[in-house]
């Protein structure tokens, strides 16, 4: 009472303007944690003059205590100390503040303010980038999830009853089709069954009886009806695997696995959202569940968020934060609990004093709310409170184009276009054979006994020379199928028996000449393939060495979990 009937005596001041005498010194200790408070001597434990002290907060304070006539001094802790405040000292008639610039239980005997900073309450954080999905993963992901493995198992019970009932009908006026003996009629059946019901129909079998069509008609409806529901399943499960890239704000959570802080465990955030809650001890553990993807969303106050970005330097990363603010603050209405983390406290047990003062800084809070004066400082102190991205020429946004998987694909088709056009163009086809001397290996092996009628009419047996002499020629460095030896005993011998005209040797040597040739042709393609695929192997390596060289730690491999 002294100090505030003083207080109106020196400025002339009535009482519901709070005026405060200067004898009664006010002191107001603060954490040096920034951007809400920032000591510019970086000074933790020592007081310091009160112009020494920068930040958000710091200018509010200086503008509230300038409208009020009031007297402090700023006294600065290290982060890691725990605000307390006490009762006022008697002796020096010294009373004691404290300002928050982060979420904190105060005890029941502490009086506080209403909040100071204006963007103040919880929100939404989530990953900056998008969580990245590979449709291969999906894909083999839904193959072994529930909804896949129901709708197999539905469907080979239902086909399989379909393929007995259109053998049934079938068998007996369709026999060529649908085959009358059971095991390969329900075959039949079953193949027939898949192919309709999958709208791919082959028409290799169809029914031919009235019933069967009838059977058919309706067999095809459910068979789209069916799959259309399926396909609606599939899109549900893509669009499940994607959702956390679609979190907006507080209300899209449900479902969701959140983050929460230890600290705020009393507001049961995830009975207000919906969400599956895990609880972190501080800031760091939340953020490095989101970062590997333990946890889709974190749900904290805003100062401690601002203050962990800042202080954990990941607002000034190269290239943008790896974490972001989604939303607007939530509304007070949701969270009826909650309680401001920025404001000024004071220990009000049996101390009227701290009621005092701090209705009078709630008041003039509201009166700078409305003349404008609250929104002018913040919009001077944002860069401070929200850095802007830090961003330099190596900032480049990712690609949505998989360049390695195109030109692959690329190099690709071209062999696969050139192969086919040299398999087609009997010029090309000339060249290759010419360049693989398989015209020469042809010319030794077209050269043909030319006595045909000596070897008829010769009944003593004599082996001729000549024959002899194109065979070891015809053979080249490939070992026959028979050996020359054989084939000769085997033509002497049906020429003796009288079972083996001249024109039937000619033949058996024709066919082994073509088995030759065959043979041959075949090596020849597979090493022609051979090199193909070494050209194309060599083509990729010199890709990836060059895009390596161009790029160098720019390329990543995609980590999809």
């Amino acid at each position: 009472h002294y100090c505030t009937i003083e207080g109106a005596k020196a400025y002339s001041r009535p009482i519901s303007k709070f005026p405060w005498h200067s004898s009664c010194p006010i002191n107001v200790t603060v954490k040096n944690q920034a951007p809400m408070i920032i000591n510019e001597h970086n000074f933790d434990t020592l007081a310091e003059a009160n112009s020494s002290f920068g930040g958000f907060v710091t200018r509010v304070w200086t503008n509230v205590t300038a409208r009020l006539l009031w007297s402090y001094k700023f006294n600065s802790v290290p982060n890691t100390t725990n605000l307390t405040v006490g009762a006022p000292d008697l002796a020096t008639q010294a009373f004691n503040l404290v300002i928050l610039t982060e979420h904190m239980d105060v005890p029941s005997s502490w009086v506080c303010s209403n909040a100071i900073w204006p963007d103040d309450g919880f929100v939404v954080v989530v990953r900056s980038d998008d969580l990245a999905v590979n449709l291969y993963i999906i894909a083999g992901k839904l193959v072994v999830s529930p909804h896949f493995v129901n709708f197999f198992c539905s469907l080979f019970f239902t086909v399989l009853i379909v393929g007995h009932v259109i053998w049934g009908l079938e068998r007996w006026q369709n026999g060529e089709v649908f085959r009358p003996f059971y095991g390969e009629g329900v075959m039949d059946g079953l193949w027939w069954s898949i192919v309709t019901q999958t709208t791919v129909g082959y028409g290799d079998k169809a029914p031919g009886t009235g019933p069967g069509k009838v059977f058919a008609i309706f067999w095809m409806l459910f068979g789209l009806i069916m799959f259309g529901v399926f396909s609606g399943q599939v899109t549900a499960f893509i669009e499940e695997q994607t959702a956390v890239n679609n979190i907006a704000d507080a209300s899209s959570l449900g479902g969701f696995t959140v983050g929460t802080l230890e600290k705020t465990r009393n507001l049961n955030l995830y009975t207000v959202f919906s969400f599956v809650n895990k609880n972190c001890k501080d800031m760091w553990e939340c953020t490095d569940m989101l970062d590997s993807e333990k946890i889709d969303a974190i749900v904290a106050p805003r100062a401690d968020v601002v203050n962990f970005f800042r202080n954990s330097e990941l607002a000034f990363l190269n290239c943008g934060n790896k974490f972001k603010i989604v939303g607007n603050t939530i509304p007070a209405e949701y969270l009826t609990q909650a309680r401001p983390s920025v404001r000024v406290c004071g220990y009000g047990l049996a101390v009227y004093a701290s009621t005092y003062l701090t209705r009078g800084i709630s008041e003039v809070i509201a009166n700078m709310s409305r003349d404008g004066t609250l929104n002018a400082l913040m919009q001077e102190e944002r860069n401070t409170i929200y850095p802007p991205t830090v961003e330099d020429e190596t900032c480049i946004d990712k690609s949505p184009w998989e360049l390695g998987l195109i030109v692959t694909a690329i190099l690709l088709l071209m062999f696969y276009s050139a192969l086919i056009y040299v398999s087609e163009n009997a010029t090309i086809q000339k060249l290759v054979k010419n360049a693989f001397h398989l015209e020469a290996e042809g010319e030794n092996v077209d050269q043909e006994p030319e006595s045909s009628e000596a070897d008829s009419g010769n009944g003593s047996g004599e082996k001729k020379d000549k024959p002899k002499k194109n065979l070891e020629e015809e053979e080249g460095d490939l070992p026959p199928l028979l050996s020359e030896e054989h084939v000769e005993e085997m033509i002497e011998s049906s020429k003796r028996l009288g079972v083996f005209s001249a024109m039937q040797a000619t033949d058996v040597r024709r066919m082994q000449r073509e088995m030759k040739e065959q043979r041959y042709l075949l090596e020849r393609m597979l090493k022609f393939f051979a090199l193909c695929s070494g050209i194309v192997l060599c083509s990729l390596a010199a890709m990836v060495g060059i895009l390596m060289v161009i790029w160098g730690d720019e390329i990543q491999i995609a980590d999809y979990r």
